[in-house]
């Protein structure tokens, strides 16, 4: 019997791959837009880019949501977005339950897309259903509808750079963890069920700082 003389090597460890995340200012210039006004699709889009970012939600969660008016709807909802408590809830992997809050500057943003959408479906005469992002004939958008969104965003603005949903998600997390320093807290609104899965945005963190150090610290330039 021929011995392997490579049987007792062990291979060497991959290098962890960070996610990618999206640059601040080229979040600001999507943000500081006002809704396009007259493409149903793009201004769509624009929600979709807000609301993965300003709340780190998978994007499988972000088109499952529906809106609430009040504590009585809540129960009948598994994943809603109430406006009036300002805050979402959604059920995560391993029906791992969470509450994210909303920002202030995002409510009224969300208000603004309520409407819209309420206009856009009288004007169509069509009825609509209560997800919070719709299709222009008023179904549940999917996620894969919603990739094809951030897509056409890109080609709209001439952005340059790629959007993916789940990049939005690690840019929540990511500059969450950057201006807090709060784990914790960050694990919590992600909805991570191991700290381990979190501690990666630590290392994102490390990259800023020493990005931060090799531009601002005197000795670190030749």
């Amino acid at each position: 019997m021929q011995l392997n003389p490579a049987s007792g090597l062990k291979t060497p460890k991959l290098a962890l791959r960070l996610p990618k995340t999206v640059p601040i200012d080229t979040l600001q210039a999507i943000l500081l837009k006002p809704l396009c006004p007259d493409r149903f699709e793009i201004a769509r889009a624009q929600i979709v880019v807000e609301l993965l970012y300003f709340t780190g939600l998978r994007v499988s969660e972000a088109v499952s949501l529906r809106w609430v008016n009040s504590s009585r709807d809540q129960p009948l909802q598994t994943n809603w977005l109430c406006l009036k408590r300002q805050e979402i809830h959604v059920e995560g992997k391993g029906s791992k339950q969470r509450i994210v809050p909303l920002a202030n500057v995002f409510v009224e943003r969300l208000k603004l897309w309520h409407n819209y959408v309420t206009l856009f479906f009288v004007q169509q005469n069509h009825w609509a259903r209560d997800a919070v992002l719709l299709t222009h004939k008023g179904k549940a958008l999917t996620a894969r509808q919603a990739q094809h969104d951030l897509t056409r965003l890109e080609h709209y603005f001439s952005m340059g750079c790629h959007l993916h949903p789940h990049m939005l998600r690690h840019s929540f997390g990511s500059h969450l963890l950057q201006e807090s320093q709060n784990l914790r807290a960050v694990q919590e609104l992600l909805g991570h069920r191991s700290l381990s899965s979190t501690q990666v945005y630590t290392a994102l963190d490390f990259k800023h700082l020493a990005a931060v150090y090799d531009t601002a610290f005197p000795r670190s330039k030749k």
